[in-house]
């Protein structure tokens, strides 16, 4: 299949399967009939029959743990030669959630929350296949958008299931997660870099365009079946930048937004070693987020601040090259067109309080070491008893409060970028860089544009005349029967 008509009809499975997990009332019969008309909008060809299978509604005890979801399109029809033509296309499903938003920048960006959707859509791509009876003469394509690219990569890097994978605006592969499940890379990746240590922190101390470059060589095998459109205007564009994410693959960019530069320069600007203190103080968190979600996080900070202060545990952050990362970025972002000046300097605000509050903890505990040292045993045991008791009690449950109230401000302040980062993220502003002259995509139906004689706009709705077509015909064959 080439890229032309077929691009846009990929396109437009990936935004059905949104809408399948987003509308209750949707049926199969429903689901069936627009992937008919999508079909022959976009290719001509009518489908003789569509198929469908459902990641989680149509198996009842599936036993998936994560937010992976997806629908595969069985799609049959006849081709010009009068042969059967059969299609699977496994839409793994993106970016739906807040939740799905932390997993992009901490299972994905920072690498550290493992592997468990995609594992989980290597499972369901294994179900759909044996479901519609997949043969060697079957065409079967990954289809995905945003966090879909990173799930549908690592199945293909891992067992190759599909003849093509196909992504739109994704969050890259990331070596630390391919370090997580694949066993023989892990190995090869030992040998390569002489490592001998269990402690898998040890990865992070190679050199990051060396291990990504080892990567890209590594699975440089399965790239060509590998093809990703991007929008540079997409706000997981900036992600690459951060160390371990690697590309793959064949790439098309293109750019949706003439308004904005775009986020990857906001990343690029940051020194790439602030970008690895920033990067290594996130890890902890995005294993916290894979066990217990954004709720985790709150908590890790909590705890790790805990085993430090009893413990002095050894912690090699570097809050200063982290901060210092984070607010070139909202810098960035403000020049960028993204952030007002308010918004900037309030954004930098919350996170200067942020590292200052987590900051203060670890040197705090370091103080009052240092004070029972100085003290007699007695005097250390009450001391410790007592500071104890303010510190955790008091001070810990203010220390969480505020961590709670300024990411809460975070939150709020990039919801308002939410219009134009989820427009130039989403899959309609790359819909209407693929369409023809005369054509544009919205709500995915699709208008033609033209003009009368009398050089008078004409907007015609092909969807919803298509679907009028289709209803009035099947009207007229029950009113025979």
């Amino acid at each position: 299949m080439g890229r032309g008509d077929q691009e846009t009809l990929r396109i437009r499975l990936a935004e059905l399967d949104y809408r399948i997990q987003n509308e209750d009332g949707l049926t199969d019969e429903d689901i069936i009939d627009e992937v008919k008309r999508i079909h022959v909008e976009e290719t001509g060809r009518p489908l003789n029959e569509v198929g469908l299978f459902h990641m989680k509604k149509d198996q009842e005890n599936h036993g998936y743990s994560t937010d992976a979801n997806g629908t595969s399109f069985q799609l049959t029809l006849e081709t010009e030669d009068g042969k059967r033509q059969e299609d699977i296309y496994v839409v793994s499903t993106g970016t739906l959630t807040d939740e799905d938003w932390w997993y992009n920048v901490l299972g994905i960006g920072v690498g550290s929350g493992g592997m468990n959707q995609a594992l989980e859509t290597d499972a369901f791509t294994k179900d759909a296949l044996l479901y519609h009876g997949a043969n060697e003469q079957t065409n079967v394509y990954g289809i995905g958008h945003s966090q879909a690219h990173n799930h549908l990569v690592n199945v293909q890097l891992n067992n190759q299931h599909f003849d093509d994978v196909y992504t739109y605006n994704g969050a890259q592969t990331n070596v630390y997660q391919l370090l997580q499940e694949d066993e023989d890379f892990e190995e090869e990746v030992r040998g390569k870099f002489n490592i001998f240590s269990q402690d898998r922190d040890v990865f992070r101390s190679i050199n990051p365009d060396e291990l990504e470059a080892f990567a890209k060589d590594y699975y440089g095998d399965h790239s060509d079946s590998i093809h990703h459109t991007r929008s540079t205007s997409d706000i997981l564009y900036a992600i690459d930048h951060l160390p371990g994410s690697f590309e793959l693959g064949n790439v098309e960019e293109v750019r949706t937004d003439s308004d904005h530069a775009g986020f990857s320069d906001a990343i690029a600007s940051v020194l790439q070693e602030d970008l690895q203190a920033l990067s290594d103080f996130l890890v902890p968190f995005g294993e916290a987020y894979k066990e217990d979600g954004s709720q985790g996080v709150i908590d890790m900070s909590v705890e790790n601040a805990l085993g430090f202060y009893l413990n002095l545990e050894d912690s090699n952050l570097d809050f200063t090259k982290a901060r210092e990362a984070s607010i070139v970025i909202v810098e960035e972002l403000e020049n960028a067109n993204y952030l007002s000046e308010t918004e900037a300097r309030e954004t930098a605000r919350d996170l200067n309080v942020i590292f200052n509050t987590i900051e203060n903890v670890y040197d705090h505990a370091i103080e009052r070491r240092h004070e029972q040292d100085s003290d007699g045993f007695l005097d250390d045991i009450n001391n410790f008893a007592e500071n104890l008791f303010i510190d955790l009690f008091q001070g810990g449950g203010s220390y969480k409060i505020i961590l709670e109230r300024r990411l809460e401000n975070l939150m709020d302040t990039f919801e308002g970028l939410g219009d134009t980062i989820l427009e130039h993220h989403g899959l309609e502003a790359l819909l209407n860089e693929q369409a023809d002259d005369g054509m544009t995509y919205k709500d995915n139906e699709l208008y033609l544009t033209g003009s009368d004689g009398s050089g008078n706009k004409i907007v015609l709705n092909l969807s919803a005349t298509l679907d009028a077509y289709s209803s009035g015909m099947r009207l007229l064959d029950e009113q025979k029967e």
